[in-house]
């Protein structure tokens, strides 16, 4: 299982100030910079 920590994880995408958590946008955000992703 060490493969779950291997890698970051972005909560709801990787989002910021102008990219909404949950969106579109931060999904696709965290593929372009190869980050896991874990959404509710």
């Amino acid at each position: 299982m060490q493969w779950l920590f291997d890698n970051d994880i972005a909560h709801r995408g990787l989002y910021n100030t102008t990219v909404c958590e949950n969106s579109k946008g931060a999904f696709r955000n965290a593929i372009e910079h190869n980050v896991s992703i874990e959404l509710d």
